[in-house]
């Protein structure tokens, strides 16, 4: 079975108060293997209701905590820490990063822009930063705006219940990145298609709707629009146009 089979990557969260002391890794590792161990005294760090999102399979939740769910469910959980988030991104940023080496580095051109991305993965007492964590992660999101020049950086954390033998540092890369893809995703339909505001809500009709918005969203990429929204305008004027994404004759 694969990893992403049995993923929860939820993509909102927070953490209640807890304390730390001292943080301190290991060195040396394998390409693709965690290269450090933190230790510390044990904390507990709770989840409040949060809604799921991700790649693989992804289990709707709607409360209680994500990790008791995936339990449940035999399931991994992928966290990807947000700004909400703050004390439990404030331990993992305080973690020494600089003493882990590069495990896993992509680079890509898209949309008009270059990108490298670099990750790196930190093994952590279970349970320690997140219950059932064992694994923390560092990506560092390098962009260029190839017309005007102008380079941001992003790093991001996540925490994972997957172990090193169940998931290496590319395959934590690519869980990772399916995630930002689903929120780009979900994002397109709120903005675009203002879906949260729908009043389209009994029975299976409000999922009948998303995979509609799905649809038109993945035929109109596969036009070639980068903009979603332009797109939409185009195709509402040019219900002719719209009838040949879906091979259709008027």
């Amino acid at each position: 079975m694969a990893i992403s089979d049995r993923l929860i990557a939820p993509d909102s969260n927070r953490p209640r108060k807890r304390r730390s002391s001292s943080q301190r890794c290991g060195s040396k590792t394998t390409v693709d293997r965690p290269s450090a161990a933190y230790t510390d005294q044990a904390a507990e760090c709770r989840a409040v209701p949060l809604s799921a999102s991700g790649t693989g399979r992804v289990h709707p939740y709607a409360g209680g905590d994500v990790h008791v769910y995936a339990d449940t469910r035999g399931a991994h959980y992928i966290l990807v820490v947000k700004g909400n988030q703050k004390k439990l991104r404030r331990r993992l940023r305080r973690l020494p990063w600089h003493e882990v080496p590069l495990q896993h580095r992509t680079r890509e051109r898209a949309h008009g822009r270059g990108e490298i991305r670099r990750l790196k993965v930190c093994t952590v007492r279970p349970g320690l930063l997140f219950p059932h964590a064992v694994q923390a992660i560092e990506v560092k999101r390098r962009r260029t705006n190839r017309t005007t020049s102008k380079t941001t950086i992003k790093t991001i954390y996540a925490v994972t219940s997957l172990t090193p033998e169940q998931a290496t540092a590319s395959q934590l890369a690519e869980l990772i990145r399916g995630h930002w893809q689903v929120e780009a995703l979900h994002h397109v339909r709120d903005v675009t298609f203002a879906e949260d505001t729908s009043r389209v809500r009994t029975g299976t009709a409000p999922r009948a709707m998303a995979t509609f918005r799905n649809l038109a969203i993945g035929l109109i990429r596969q036009a070639g629009w980068t903009n979603i929204a332009a797109a939409t305008d185009h195709y509402r004027s040019r219900t002719d146009h719209a009838l040949q994404l879906l091979d259709l004759e008027t």
